[in-house]
């Protein structure tokens, strides 16, 4: 014998286009938000002051009898500018309603620091990727449209291979890149 108790306090919003947990709402009305999974890309930003993520199926609360074009949206990320379009088309939403919404998500991370050695030095030189300019004191800027794992670097003395999941304070660290270590790991 087994006894249980489940108390959820918020809505179940579904339509032949799927069905999502969602935050408890008076208006009775929903968007079912569906966000693309970007190729490894992590992100995150708020529909209608909701939190959605990438690759996933979001339940969204909205107004009921109100028109909507597109859906509202915000985030609040330094490190990525996103263009985002959520067109919504909701005409006079009333209760029990739950509208279908596709995210087309468009990336652009903003890369910037130093990029230094070991022993804390500056490197410099040409980015293999991108060909942006590494200034002499390790300074650097540069774009992606999607998450970065590690970049070269080269310059007229050596190569490195640069880690760009992480960094303490925007100095990201490097090593040189040996090149029978490359060629063993290609194998």
């Amino acid at each position: 014998m087994v006894n249980s108790r489940l108390h959820y306090d918020g809505m179940l919003a579904a339509n032949s286009d799927g069905i999502a947990l969602g935050s408890s709402h008076h208006s009775g009305v929903a968007m079912l938000v569906k966000t693309p999974n970007l190729a490894d890309t992590p992100y995150s930003f708020n529909v209608e002051g909701f939190p959605v993520a990438h690759g996933g199926t979001y339940a969204v609360p909205v107004s009921r009898y109100q028109d909507r074009r597109f859906a509202h949206t915000d985030w609040r990320r330094s490190d990525v500018d996103m263009a985002l379009k959520l067109p919504a088309d909701i005409v006079r939403g009333h209760p029990g309603q739950v509208f279908s919404v596709t995210a087309d998500v468009k990336l652009n991370l903003l890369y910037n620091g130093f990029f230094v050695d070991a022993h804390h030095q500056p490197i410099s030189g040409i980015i293999d990727e991108t060909g942006d300019t590494i200034h002499p004191n390790g300074l650097f800027s540069m774009n992606a449209h999607r998450m970065l794992k590690y970049i070269s670097i080269h310059n007229q003395s050596a190569r490195y291979i640069c880690d760009m999941r992480q960094h303490h304070n925007y100095y990201y660290f490097c090593r040189p890149d040996l090149p029978t270590l490359n060629h063993q790991e290609k194998l």
